[in-house]
C-alpha cells in the first residue's frame, strides 16, 4: 500500500513543472514552495521612505526654517532691496520685472524682452546678462502695496 509522502525539499522549477491532475497544488506542496522560495523584501512606502529621502525632507524642512528666520530678521531691522534695474540703469523702479530662471537675476521686463528679440536673431538660447548661464526668463509677478504712514 502507497503513503503520500510529502518531501523536505522542492524546487520551484518543480512545481511549476507538475502538471498533475489538479491545476492547484496540494497545501503541502505550496508550503514547500514558500519554505523553498527565496526571501521577499518588504515593499517600499509609496513615498519611497528610505533614509537618504527621510534626510533630504529632514534637510529641506531645516533650511525653510533657516529662510524663515532670515525673512522674519530682514523685516525686524527693516531691510529693504533695490528695484534697480542693472541694465538699463532705470533708478525709478520698474513696475514690471523679469527673473532669469538660471539662478534668479533679475532685470526690468523691457530689458529682458529687449534681449529675447535680440537673442532670437542671432540664436536660440537665451543668457543669463550677468553670469551668462544659459536659460531663460519669467516674469515676476509682485503684488504692489502702498507704503504706510510710520508712526514718530
Amino acid at each position: 500500500q502507497e503513503e503520500n509522502v510529502v518531501e523536505d525539499h522542492i524546487e520551484p522549477a518543480e512545481l511549476e513543472n507538475d502538471r498533475s491532475a489538479s491545476v492547484t497544488p496540494s497545501l503541502d506542496t505550496w508550503m514547500l514552495y514558500v519554505r523553498n522560495s527565496p526571501p521577499i523584501s518588504p515593499p517600499q512606502s509609496v513615498f519611497g521612505d528610505d533614509d537618504e529621502d527621510v534626510q533630504r525632507r529632514v534637510a529641506s524642512k531645516e533650511r525653510i526654517e533657516e529662510l524663515k528666520k532670515e525673512n522674519e530678521e530682514g523685516d525686524r531691522i527693516g531691510q529693504r532691496f533695490s528695484r534697480f534695474c542693472r541694465i538699463c540703469r532705470d533708478a525709478n523702479c520698474p513696475l514690471q520685472r523679469a527673473v532669469f530662471s538660471s539662478y534668479g537675476h533679475t532685470t526690468c521686463l523691457a530689458c529682458a524682452e529687449q534681449m529675447k528679440s535680440v537673442t532670437s536673431e542671432k540664436r536660440k538660447t537665451l543668457h543669463c546678462p550677468f553670469c551668462r548661464a544659459e536659460g531663460g526668463f519669467v516674469k515676476l509677478y509682485e503684488e504692489r502695496i502702498e507704503d504706510e504712514p510710520i508712526d514718530l
